[in-house]
């Protein structure tokens, strides 16, 4: 019952302290644009909200999937391309409009995406091997 909670806590928790360790490692300066229609501070690489929106959308669709139920019926593939689907619009969204914004360059966005799809894929791995090893005993 706390698999799935602990997986999502895992995976923002995990995204947010390496973004943070991103950033500060690479120090990659925000793009300077005229006009800009808002202002960010801090550094860019990676974009902690595409990060934050990914982890967190790929480890609710993962647990939508019941991948972390090993040993259980796994859903149609039908559901599979639906769930991936309406997941990557919803990373894709806020990525492009962190790029419009300006306070993003594309390949800051594109590595908060793949930063916040490592942690879901390894904080729900780490679940789906708890709920194993729940049910094998």
């Amino acid at each position: 019952m706390w698999l799935p909670l602990i997986a999502l806590a895992t995976a923002r928790l995990g995204e947010l302290a390496t973004e943070t360790l991103l950033k500060q490692g690479i120090g990659r300066p925000r793009p300077a644009l005229e006009p800009a229609l808002t202002t960010a501070t801090g550094f860019s690489f990676p974009s902690g909200h595409t990060a934050g929106t990914a982890a967190v959308a790929c480890v609710l669709a993962l647990l939508l999937l019941g991948v972390h139920q090993v040993g259980r019926r796994r859903a149609g593939l039908l559901r599979w391309g639906a769930v991936v689907i309406v997941t990557g619009v919803i990373v894709a969204t806020v990525a492009c409009s962190r790029v419009l914004l300006g306070v993003h360059y594309p390949s800051d966005v594109l590595g908060g995406a793949l930063l916040g799809t490592a942690c879901a894929l390894l904080a729900v791995a780490e679940a789906a091997h708890r709920w194993e090893a729940r049910t094998d005993t």
